[in-house]
């Protein structure tokens, strides 16, 4: 028996141990016939129909529903969502059919491997031409995906959405500044398109030069066109040069090579006719002997070295024709050695010949009618010009029935001291340079010539002492004579063929020292020197004036020399003072006050020149030591009236290694009361203090690199520019006690007016002051004082450094300005 619900018949043996021998109808417990039950192995509720089992109840593992197509599949039975992935999930034999998740695929027309999204299929397999990737941004070129390597050509290809971004076939291009298509490495850069200008190729070692290059020719010279490093290699131009035995520079055609420079042992000519001797070459040295020593085939030729020249001689006279001159070995017929006969026509002329008054050069010396003829008159020395002369003084001889001036041809005065002890009385009133040298002076005892009482130049000059109103006249030469007058009345020194061809040389003394007026004309002041209580050359107690004059290179030393010392006024016209040195020095605590110039009165400047004249103040000494020159170059008590005239590179320094050094005085000229400049040109004038002290507490001080006015100070169509007020030393110094000022022009309290009429480059520019005011330093202006400018420039070349206008006012101008400032430091354009 079975239980309930139990089948009752018996199944096969290998299933059921115990069953009836008989078969008997399958029956469930309640009467029913069993049912069919199918094994679901992936538990999705169906089975496969190939494995059912009759059953009164579900089995184990079992399930009443069949028709499963895929047992081992859960999501795979009757009814179920179909899904993409090539299997039959509702089992209706069809894989895939009305899926539920088909993708979406893209288009690839191009067939590149990425699609267009634009243009989709939904499909669980890719439909053909489709891809699954919808990046591609040009579906019509297979090279345009965002797989593909972005090139120049103005393409995006990998999609990026720029144009030839990051290019994989770039192009390095090359700067070519000078257009030989090669260009220069170290400007190079990447790019798909290059600067306009630029090279595809490098290399280039001179891209300033289109003859050079990597593919240049390379010549013989210095250049290396190809840029191979080497300057010849490879050239086109190679010589051909010849060997020289014997080192002449001169080779012969035996032995060539061809390079660009010559080896050693060759040269480039092969014209030597003789190589074994280095003195015989062509262009060598022909002598009067029997080689032929320049190669040319002829020996003992009138142009050997040793040829001698020989001259015609048609008179003979033994004197030769210098005009006619023939170089030659040996003489010719009819001519001679000597080469100064002046008229080879006749035979009593001729150098050494007599002298004669005919008019006719007898002995060749280039003059006629000369004193040294034997025939000459004498004349007699006229001391006190009265007409009459000295018999034992034989002044000259010549052969002018004319006696020279001075002089006559009566000997019979019986006092020649005396204008009034001769027969009657008679004077002289011309002066003459009969022979050049000659020194005249007209004073109340007439005219007299006095050149044998002058110096030589070998010692010490004489002086020549002046009592009276007088002139003293110089014929063309230099004289060594020093002037020494005492009376207040006009003394005039006069060069009667100008300073160029005239000098007064006073032989290291000072030339020139007078009580009274002074004039001078047409002379060069010349080798003097102070001696400390008198001025280098010249000094003067009331007023001068100095007319086409030169005074150059003059040494002062000591603290208070001066050059030029005129207590009066003093009048320049077409004068030079040039190159003149005053020094002073090597004394502690020294306090300097020397000039070039120093004028006690007004000076009138006209058409002259100042220039490249040095002062030196030094004190040495140690740290207690002070250094202070109160000097300058040109310094005027009174007023200056400067025009047509030019003050350029006069230099004051002041040196100290002490407790200051202060320098008062500027570079070029300090006027105390008022200066006017018309058409003049103030430039490279330099006030320097030097210091080396390492204090905070040591000074440098310096007031105008080039003027330094007390007055007021008009300026007009004139030029000051490229001055310097400043200072050299060690480091270390206290600022605030430092005045390097007014680098073109120091004013003291008054006014400037710098007035430019024509719009030329007129004005302050260019000039240098290391504390301030490198144009102008405006000290202390007075009430109403006024700083103006009218069209003058203020930077025409360079600017003012560091400033235009500093002190009692502040103000930077240009080219043209016009601008006013007042005394309370307001300026207005």
């Amino acid at each position: 028996m079975v239980a309930s619900g139990m089948l009752s018949r018996c199944w096969p043996l290998a299933l059921l141990a115990a069953c009836d021998t008989a078969l008997e109808p399958l029956v469930c417990d309640d009467g029913s016939a069993p049912v069919d039950f199918f094994r679901d192995d992936d538990g999705d509720g169906f089975g496969r129909d190939d494995r059912a089992r009759p059953a009164c109840a579900v089995p184990d593992g079992f399930t009443a529903q069949g028709g499963d197509c895929d047992d081992a599949d859960a999501a795979a039975f009757p009814g179920s969502v179909e899904r993409c992935g090539g299997g039959d999930d509702d089992c209706d034999g069809t894989a895939d059919e009305e899926a539920v998740d088909p993708p979406a695929w893209f288009a690839d027309a191009d067939g590149d491997g990425y699609g267009d999204a634009a243009i989709t299929a939904v499909a669980c397999d890719v439909p053909t031409g489709h891809v699954a990737d919808a990046t591609d941004c040009d579906d019509t070129d297979a090279g345009v995906n965002p797989g593909a390597d972005e090139v120049c050509g103005g393409v995006d290809e990998d999609c990026s959405g720029e144009v030839d971004d990051d290019p994989v076939d770039t192009a390095w291009w090359y700067p070519d500044a000078d257009a030989d298509g090669w260009g220069d490495d170290a400007g190079a850069t990447a790019a798909c398109v290059g600067p306009e200008g630029w090279a595809t190729v490098g290399d280039d070692c001179d891209d300033l030069d289109p003859a050079v290059h990597p593919e240049a020719e390379e010549r013989c010279d210095a250049l290396d066109r190809d840029c191979d490093g080497d300057a010849t290699a490879d050239a086109i131009d190679p010589s051909t040069w010849y060997v020289d035995g014997d080192g002449d520079g001169y080779g012969v055609p035996r032995l060539t090579q061809t390079a660009c420079e010559a080896p050693v042992g060759y040269v480039a000519t092969d014209d030597d006719c003789n190589d074994r001797a280095a003195a015989i070459h062509p262009g060598a040295l022909e002598f009067c002997d029997t080689v032929d020593h320049d190669c040319d085939g002829e020996t003992a030729e009138d142009d050997s070295e040793d040829a001698s020249a020989w001259y015609a001689d048609a008179d003979g006279d033994g004197y030769g024709d210098a005009s006619a001159a023939t170089l030659a070995c040996t003489a010719p017929p009819d001519h001679v050695a000597d080469d100064t006969d002046c008229d080879d026509a006749e035979l009593a002329i001729h150098p050494g010949a007599d002298e004669l008054c005919t008019g006719l050069d007898h002995d060749c010396d280039g003059a006629v009618l000369e004193a040294d003829s034997v025939d000459a008159t004498p004349w007699y020395a006229d001391t006190d010009g009265d007409g009459f002369g000295d018999a034992s003084t034989v002044a000259s001889t010549s052969c002018d029935t004319t006696a020279p001036a001075g002089t006559t041809a009566d000997a019979c005065d019986c006092d020649d001291t005396d204008a009034t002890a001769n027969p009657d009385g008679l004077d002289c009133d011309e002066v003459a340079c009969p022979s050049g040298g000659e020194v005249w002076i007209d004073d109340s005892c007439g005219l007299r010539e006095i050149s044998a009482t002058l110096g030589t130049g070998t010692g010490t000059a004489p002086e020549l002492a002046i009592d009276e109103a007088t002139t003293v006249s110089f014929c063309a030469g230099t004289h060594f004579v020093r002037i020494e007058g005492t009376t207040t009345d006009t003394i005039r020194l006069v060069g009667l063929d100008g300073a160029a061809s005239t000098t007064l040389d006073a032989e290291g003394d000072p030339a020139v020292v007078v009580a009274g007026p002074l004039v001078v004309e047409g002379l060069t002041l010349a080798n003097g020197e102070s001696s400390g209580a008198t001025a280098a050359i010249l000094e003067a107690s009331a007023a001068v004036t100095l007319t086409d004059c030169v005074v150059s290179g003059i040494a002062a030393p000591g603290s208070t020399a001066q050059i030029l010392d005129v207590a009066g006024d003093l009048a320049l016209d077409t004068v030079s003072i040039e190159n003149n040195r005053i020094e002073a020095g090597d004394t502690a605590s020294l306090t300097c006050s020397n000039d070039v110039i120093a004028v006690g009165g007004d000076l009138t400047m006209l058409d002259s020149v100042l220039s490249t004249n040095t002062m030196e103040c030094s004190a040495w000494g140690g740290s207690a030591s002070s250094g202070r020159q109160t000097g300058t170059t040109l310094r005027v008590a009174g007023d200056a009236t400067i025009t047509g005239s030019a003050l350029t590179d006069n230099v004051v320094h002041v040196y100290n290694d002490g407790a200051s050094a202060q320098l008062d005085g500027p570079g070029a000229a300090w006027i105390a009361g008022d200066l006017t400049l018309t058409d003049s040109v103030v430039s490279g004038n330099e006030a320097q203090a030097w210091l080396d002290c390492g204090d905070p507490s040591c000074e440098r001080q310096v007031y105008g690199g080039a003027l330094r006015v007390g007055g007021d100070f008009v300026m007009v169509d004139s030029v000051v520019t490229d001055n310097v007020a400043d200072w050299l030393g060690a480091s270390g110094f206290g600022t605030d006690i430092d005045a390097q000022v007014g680098g073109g022009v120091y004013l003291d309290s008054g006014s400037l007016t710098c007035t430019s009429t024509d719009g030329g480059d007129h004005g302050i520019y260019g000039n240098t002051a290391y504390a301030g005011g490198g144009g102008v330093y405006w000290a202390a202006p007075l009430s109403g004082a006024m700083l103006t400018s009218v069209g003058c420039d203020w930077s025409s070349s360079a600017d003012n450094d560091p400033d235009d206008v500093a002190g009692g006012a502040s103000w930077t101008a240009g080219d043209e300005a016009s601008f006013s400032c007042d005394a309370a430091g307001t300026c207005t354009e």
